[in-house]
This record gives C-alpha cells, sequence and structure tokens, in this order.
C-alpha cells in the first residue's frame, strides 16, 4: 500500500479550551475530526490549549493535575494545556497570560514551529496571542474566523474582539483567513475588501453519510424501546444552557404544535436538558417530550428516525449540528434573530428552512413540514446535496493547500 507522504511541517494550533471530555462538539472537533485527518499530511502537530478539565482521583490529585498539567503525546501530535492559574475569572486577563504561557511553553519544552493555525471558536483572546507569537517568531499565520458569536456579546468583550478581528485582518503576518459561516465570511469582505477571505465550512463526520443495516437494527430498537413507531419526531441536539439559545422557545413552538397535531414527540438532547422539565410540566406537555444527554456518536441514530430537525441560535451561524441533519437528509429549520443574514449556503426554502425566534413561526414552520412529506424530503434532498462536498476531509485538503503555498512562497517550512 502507497504510504503518504508528510509535508516537513511542525503546525502549532491554538484553540480554546479544547477537551473532548466535555463531549461538547463546539470545543472538541479540532480533536475528534480536524487533528486526525491533519496529522496524515504533517510531520507535527502542537496543540495549545488554554485549560482541560480532569475527572477521576480525589479532589487533591485533580487540583494538582490542573496546576501541573502534563503534555499529551499522541504520535506526530503533542497536546499542551495550560495551568489552572492561566485561566483566570476576568477575561481581560486572558491575552497577556495566554501569550506569557504559550512562549514560555515554546521556549521551556524547545519546541521548533513553522506555521501557526488558530481557531476562534467564538472566544477572542488567542487571536491577538497568535498575532504576537508569529510576529515574534516570523512565523505565517492562517487564521480561522468562527462564528460571529460577537454579535451576542456587549460592552468591552465585543469591542476587544472587533479590534482583535481587526489586527488580525490587518496584519502582514495573515497569510490566510477562512470563515466558517456565510454571514462572518459576509462581515470580512465587507470590512476588508482588500483582504481575501475564504469561506470554508466547517464539515460533518465521515461516518455520518448513509445508515449502515447496523445503524438500521440500533434504530428499530430505539423505536420499539422508546415506543416511537407512530410518533411524529421533532429533534433538537446541542447547546441548552447558553443564554444566545433561546430552547423554551421551541417549548412554546410545541404548545401551537399540538394543538394541531397530538402525535408529535420533541426530543431535547444536550447537557442540562433535565432543567427544562418544570418549565415543560407547567404546560403540561410532559408527555410531548423526551429529554437527555447522548454522547455524539448516538446522535446520528436519533437524527436519522427524526422528521424534522431543528437548531436555535440569536445570531446567524452555521453550526457543524445543521451540516449532521442535512447529510442525513432531513429537513432542518433554522430559527435565528436574523434570517436576513442567510443569504448563501443555506437558503431558506430550498435546503433547509429559515425563521425568527417567534414561537409561533417555528411552529408554522414545524407544521408545514409534518404535513408535507414531499416537501420534507425535497428539502432534506436538497440539504444533502449542498453539504455533501464540506467533509472534514475537503476541510483539511483546503488547510493543505493553504500550507503548501505558504512553503511555495518562502516561509521556514522547508527547515527540518
Amino acid at each position: 500500500m502507497h504510504r503518504q507522504t508528510r509535508m516537513p511541517i511542525n503546525l502549532l494550533i491554538l484553540v480554546p479550551h479544547e477537551d473532548p471530555a466535555r463531549i461538547n462538539p463546539a470545543t472538541a472537533w479540532p480533536r475528534l475530526y480536524l487533528i486526525p485527518r491533519l496529522r496524515l499530511h504533517l510531520k507535527k502537530i502542537i496543540v495549545l490549549s488554554m485549560g482541560k478539565r480532569y475527572g477521576g482521583g480525589s479532589r487533591i490529585k485533580r487540583l494538582l493535575r490542573r496546576l501541573f498539567p502534563s503534555p499529551e503525546y499522541d504520535g506526530n501530535v503533542e497536546y499542551h494545556y495550560s495551568p489552572m492559574i492561566f485561566v483566570p475569572l476576568f477575561e481581560f486577563l486572558q491575552v497577556p497570560l495566554a501569550l506569557f504561557y504559550a512562549l514560555v511553553m515554546l521556549a521551556v519544552r524547545r519546541i521548533k514551529v513553522d506555521a501557526i493555525y488558530c481557531i476562534t471558536i467564538g472566544e477572542p483572546y488567542f487571536a491577538p496571542v497568535a498575532l504576537l507569537i508569529s510576529s515574534i517568531y516570523r512565523l505565517p499565520l492562517i487564521m480561522e474566523h468562527g462564528d460571529p458569536f460577537w454579535e451576542e456579546l456587549r460592552g468591552f468583550k465585543q469591542r476587544a474582539y472587533l479590534l482583535y478581528q481587526k489586527l488580525i485582518m490587518k496584519s502582514k503576518r495573515t497569510k490566510y483567513s477562512i470563515a466558517v459561516s456565510p454571514s462572518i465570511a459576509d462581515f470580512l469582505a465587507r470590512h476588508f475588501p482588500n483582504k481575501r477571505v475564504l469561506f470554508i465550512p466547517e464539515g460533518y463526520p465521515s461516518d455520518f453519510v448513509g445508515v449502515s443495516d447496523s445503524d438500521k437494527y440500533l434504530i428499530k430498537q430505539i423505536k420499539q424501546e422508546y415506543r416511537l413507531d407512530n410518533k411524529k419526531i421533532v429533534l433538537y441536539a446541542g447547546t441548552i444552557s447558553s443564554p444566545s439559545i433561546p430552547i423554551n422557545n421551541l417549548v412554546d413552538a410545541a404548545s401551537y404544535v399540538l394543538r394541531s397535531q397530538s402525535d408529535v414527540l420533541f426530543i431535547i438532547f444536550g447537557r442540562g436538558a433535565e432543567r427544562l422539565r418544570p418549565f415543560i410540566e407547567s404546560k403540561g406537555l410532559s408527555q410531548h417530550f423526551l429529554l437527555g444527554f447522548r454522547p455524539h456518536n448516538e446522535i446520528k441514530l436519533w437524527i436519522s428516525l427524526a422528521d424534522v430537525c431543528i437548531h436555535i441560535r440569536k445570531s446567524a451561524v452555521s453550526p457543524t449540528k445543521v451540516y449532521e441533519y442535512m447529510i442525513l437528509g432531513k429537513p432542518a429549520i433554522i430559527a435565528t434573530e436574523h434570517p436576513e443574514k442567510y443569504t448563501r449556503l443555506l437558503i431558506n426554502n430550498v435546503n433547509c428552512v429559515i425563521t425568527s425566534l417567534s414561537p409561533s413561526e417555528i411552529a408554522y414552520n414545524i407544521l408545514r413540514l409534518l404535513v408535507d412529506r414531499e416537501l420534507r424530503e425535497r428539502i432534506g434532498r436538497e440539504g444533502f446535496m449542498t453539504i455533501k462536498k464540506y467533509s472534514w476531509d475537503y476541510f483539511v485538503e483546503k488547510l493543505i493547500w493553504m500550507l503548501k503555498s505558504i512553503a511555495k512562497n518562502g516561509s521556514k517550512i522547508a527547515r527540518e
């Protein structure tokens, strides 16, 4: 078998709070999806994250592990986590502390780096850290701009986020800027017309493509266990507790839906979903809701048996969960404060349904899809055709192209 040749690149990846133990796709995806593919192409990957939660052992042992975290080694990938003291409560202190830790870690451990890839995931403080490290070491920088969570912020943090964004976009060290969300791509293109911004959505896991015979068997078991055969299912899977996700609006929408159709079951999976139970009980809807948490490797099965899937977020984000709905051919409803910001990739009434956060509007669109099977199938089919290109393999292919381009243009990447 032909063995793939790795590029002689030591890539430093900066990512906030990367910890797959939390099973939070918003912060775990670099380790779960990106790095396993990227590592096949590069000499070495060094991941620096600002903090990790440790389980197991006594409280003293957990505290010591947080104060003195040890690097983790996995073949040609190194994971370095900052001590707990460098994850302060006051966010404006995070930039100097993160920079100090990163510089000390690189110097003490004598880590050689050829390029930097910075992932913001809505947490802005690593952007100036990446810029300063790239300036000090004279390294090329690839910057990934995450979903526009800064739109949900106020005051100092929002101004800081916009300032960091401006510094990154104007820096000569920034060789490429990636936008994973259409709205952030449009924003950056509008405000920085002289800079090229590449729109590359975060991908979907390859194991989400198709439903195998074993998947069908497990789905049948789930239907029997939860008595779902005669139910129409509306599924939400994702974050529950964030103030930017008004999940109560879905419960209110359910009240409208159930007045017309009583055979609908609403499934809400996410950490803290049980906290919704008192609110649901107060509306007399307990028998129409299934709440809980499922690990990500089970979510595919639940999406597969759903009739309609829904995503709720105030800002106009481009979440991987919606892509998972789409790659499985399920019609996705996206409820947002800014429906008008979805101008490309996700198109209303073509490959998804985009609506406001109004419970009555959400309910109207749920009923529209539940009643019209042909509409459900058409939107699900168009969603699949839209998103099938954007796998994690595609994302890595584009990132490798950028690194090759940097190497070709005279960076230090050829150094051994």
